[in-house]
């Protein structure tokens, strides 16, 4: 991990703050400042590549740079994250709603509803509700999509269906064949 500072005081401290366990052969990189910066320092002397915390409190060159200081250093990981596990239990699960249960009067009305129809009509029955929605929804896209010209209606979406059944269970080699 690297950490930027201004001044040599910041790395020290920054770098004294930390325990030996936290780091490991920590690195004090001093970086020069952009070419047209102004400063009052005039060189840096590039000869002090690698130190350790030690000799950069006694060297006095260091303390006052032109350019920002960066520390590397390896911070363990075992410090970084302290994420304890799960702790995992048996128990039932808890349920918020209960099952909703048909009574025999609501098959009755089904039952009645249904009875008699053949299956296409069976599909009409349960459908409505579905392809009047289809044909709401399929509409609303086609104006957010700046399409004012295109519309359905309830027909259209009963043809696309028949379509999709038919091509489901009568495959043909060619889409232009259906």
């Amino acid at each position: 991990m690297a950490r930027k500072f201004l001044t040599a005081e910041e790395a020290l401290e920054y770098m004294n703050s930390l325990s030996d366990e936290e780091f490991d052969d920590p690195e004090i990189i001093i970086i020069p400042q952009e070419t047209d910066a102004v400063s009052d320092e005039e060189e840096i002397d590039d000869s002090i590549a690698n130190c350790n915390i030690v000799e950069t409190c006694s060297d006095p060159e260091i303390r006052d740079t032109a350019g920002t200081i960066e520390v590397l250093s390896n911070i363990c990981e075992e410090t970084k994250f302290d994420i304890k596990p799960p702790k995992w239990k048996k128990c039932e699960p808890e349920f918020s709603l209960s099952p909703y249960f048909f009574s025999s009067q609501d098959h009755q009305h089904i039952a009645d509803k249904i009875s008699g129809n053949t299956p296409v009509e069976r599909f009409h029955t349960m459908a409505n509700d579905m392809i009047s929605h289809t044909v709401t929804e399929t509409n609303r896209y086609a104006v957010q999509k700046n399409d004012h010209s295109f519309s359905v209606n309830e027909s259209d979406i009963k043809k696309f269906i028949g379509i999709l059944f038919y091509s489901g269970y009568h495959i043909l080699p060619r889409e232009k064949m259906y």
